[in-house]
């Protein structure tokens, strides 16, 4: 057994079993709807949910990117349709083991936020693709982190984008 397999079981069983309310589905996709319910979600406390999870992913720049590498290798990324807009809470997406940007920025943002860190949600917009993404950014005291677990690299974000929103989120 890798030792990175090791880590990631230890690590997901520290998330609680989910409820069957833990998955917001939305037949209105719009982005402000998306927005809404994210940011609700974070404001209940969703993120309490990996208070146990997040102590294997400390607040800096390597404990982002062990998190970032975490999502990339067990959570599988995938695209809702257009018939419906589903966020699943942490706890379900570590048990479903897919999902969209929005499942995973606010699994992501829980991280960082139970470690009382400062988080922002983007959400953005490429002209490119006529498509949408929101995506977190980490602020630690050794600068800003992007830990956009649908995009192929570290700490980067796909360019050109158009800001639709971004959001603050502290503890």
């Amino acid at each position: 057994m890798s030792n990175f397999h090791t880590v990631r079981k230890a690590a997901s069983d520290k998330i609680p079993t989910p409820r069957y309310t833990d998955v917001l589905v939305k037949a209105d996709g719009r982005i402000p709807n998306i927005i809404d319910d994210i940011e609700l979600a974070l404001r209940e406390g969703v993120s309490q949910q990996l208070t146990e999870f997040s102590k294997d992913f400390p607040p800096t720049r390597a404990g982002m990117q062990k998190l970032w590498t975490w999502m990339k290798r067990y959570i599988t990324y995938n695209e809702d349709g257009e018939a419906a807009q589903i966020i699943q809470e942490p706890a379900r997406l570590n048990q479903t083991r897919r999902g969209d940007c929005k499942s995973f920025s606010l699994f992501i943002a829980s991280v960082i936020l139970c470690h009382k860190k400062p988080v922002s949600l983007m959400y953005v917009h490429y002209p490119d693709t006529y498509s949408n993404h929101v995506y977190p950014i980490a602020h630690f005291r050794e600068g800003e982190v992007i830990v956009d677990a649908v995009w192929k690299r570290f700490d980067e974000q796909k360019e050109p984008f158009e800001l639709i929103k971004e959001q603050l989120f502290k503890i």
